[in-house]
């Protein structure tokens, strides 16, 4: 009976070290394919997007992610951090880390939990729950887990299971699960052979899923990655924002919720009134005009950014950036504007997707890719830009920040695309003649 007993002892312990093995050593680097490691920093081995849509107001935002780094170019993504504020309600954060072979070394504990201010302006109610990462040398494995609660919809993160160059896939899936009469809309982007997408409408669910990406190499002067890489657009058909009420169907009705936002917010002091109508007493044309007002506001204001809640797409009245002298993009924009109407030039409110560096709009999928103002002045011969956020540029130059780019104009009949200048080879040069007396 004793051996009996010790042979079934020795088979159970057996069972469990194999069992615990297999559980351990799922995440060993050694199972990453080598057509998947050849370029790469770091290889996402299994990432779960879940999209939970109850309402117009409020929807949950799940995240859980495996990535593997394989060097220290690649540390970048081991970083587990989840940004919140008024509109988006942190709920949870998880954390795991393994070593090369797969073994669990370290869990994240609610202490290891830091919570900071994720902006670089003056003020902003954006913040960001971090983890600082554990004193590992790669390669090793962090496996996390993330819900947000979106408190008012006015979009929804958009879907790029390859955010970076040399990083390579295993699998990423996206859910989208929303109530029956929610509507939203989504766009695909560079989706080919290696990417499925399945719907499920017994749960009115959507999934879409994409398997072994292979790095994409970094070289100089490339575009962005997400101009490569396949991604999903998502965002609300009907939103509503702190009680604002808008749609995405079209341009021009997204255009329509940004004049309701901005609408009776131009009021001025009678003091500055008449300070603008003295400035322009005697100018003969509009143009000139616009750019006496243009370096009046460039001498009174400096840009300082304040987001805070709504805030982050609602300007301040123009009598509140007359009175402190600062404002963000939108708050510096509406008020030039506002002192264009003084004068009684016609000027828009366009809001723009700004950066060197920054995505093309897409143009057939209304919704807010924007993250900068500017205005603009149109006249019989030509448009004039303004960049308001500068006291340097000159007036009529927007530089490459804005430049050659689609924008949405906002008038009172709502949103109309519009390109920005496009700085010629002939406009863009710089000639220098000197003469020079040698002496030999």
């Amino acid at each position: 009976m004793k051996i009996q007993f010790i042979g079934i002892y020795v088979v159970f312990i057996l069972l469990l070290l194999n069992f615990s093995g297999f559980t351990q050593n799922k995440f060993a680097v050694s199972l990453i394919p080598d057509s998947l490691k050849k370029h790469a920093d770091a290889v996402i081995r299994y990432s779960k997007t879940d999209l939970i849509i109850k309402n117009s107001e409020d929807a949950r935002y799940k995240i859980k992610k495996i990535v593997t780094i394989l060097n220290k170019s690649g540390e970048n993504h081991a970083y587990i951090t989840a940004p919140y504020g008024k509109l988006r309600k942190f709920v949870s954060l998880k954390g795991k880390y393994y070593d090369k072979d797969g073994y669990l070394v370290d869990v994240v504990e609610k202490k290891d939990i830091k919570d900071i201010s994720n902006y670089e302006g003056l003020y902003s109610d954006s913040r960001l729950k971090y983890v600082e990462k554990p004193a590992l040398n790669p390669p090793y494995t962090v496996e996390y887990e993330i819900e947000l609660q979106f408190n008012g919809i006015l979009s929804f993160p958009d879907w790029h299971p390859v955010n970076a160059y040399n990083l390579a896939v295993e699998k990423a899936v996206l859910n989208i699960i929303q109530s029956s009469d929610y509507q939203y809309k989504i766009k695909e982007i560079n989706f080919g052979k290696n990417e499925t997408s399945e719907v499920t409408v017994r749960n009115s669910q959507n999934s879409w899923t994409v398997e072994n990406l292979k790095p994409v190499l970094h070289e100089p002067y490339n575009y962005s990655i997400l101009n490569i890489v396949p991604s999903v657009l998502i965002a609300p058909v009907n939103f509503k924002l702190e009680g604002y009420e808008g749609k995405t169907d079209t341009w021009q009705n997204f255009g329509k919720w940004i004049y309701k936002l901005n609408n009776g917010r131009d009021q001025l002091p009678e003091e500055t009134v008449s300070e603008i109508k003295n400035l322009i007493k005697g100018i003969p044309d509009d143009k000139s005009k616009a750019k006496a007002i243009y370096e009046y506001m460039q001498n009174k204001t400096r840009y300082v950014s304040i987001q805070l809640g709504i805030g982050g797409w609602q300007p301040f009245e123009a009598s509140v950036t007359d009175a402190n002298g600062y404002g963000d993009c939108k708050a510096l924009t509406y008020y030039t504007k506002s002192l264009l109407n003084v004068a009684g030039i016609k000027s828009y409110y366009t809001i723009i997707n700004a950066g060197r560096n920054a995505s093309p709009l897409v143009k057939d999928f209304p919704s807010p890719q924007f993250n900068h103002v500017i205005l603009c002045v149109p006249s019989e011969k030509d448009t004039v830009w303004l960049e308001c956020t500068s006291q340097k540029k000159p007036f009529g130059y927007l530089g490459d920040f804005t430049d050659d780019r689609n924008a949405l104009l906002i008038t009172q009949a709502g949103g109309k695309l519009v390109h920005t200048t496009s700085y010629s080879e002939e406009i863009n040069t710089q000639i220098r003649t000197a003469k020079i007396k040698l002496s030999v």
